[in-house]
């Protein structure tokens, strides 16, 4: 588990480690990636050429998993 992962932690439950499991911060840290990739994808869509920007942003999920 990365340090950056420890700090989102800590600023959102204030503590760790926790009495969750690793499986369950994954899944926390999953779901953080996943609303800043959809709001920088909201932002994008204001840009010309914005639904290429849009659909590039929002393909790094799968970018990320290989």
């Amino acid at each position: 588990m990365n340090e950056r992962l420890h700090d989102l932690y800590k600023q959102a439950f204030g503590y760790f480690p926790s009495p969750i499991g690793e499986p369950e911060l994954e899944k926390f840290a999953e779901l953080v990636a996943a609303g800043e990739r959809e709001a920088c994808a909201k932002v994008a869509e204001t840009a010309i050429y914005r639904h290429d920007i849009a659909d590039a942003i929002r393909k790094r999920k799968e970018e990320s998993e290989c």
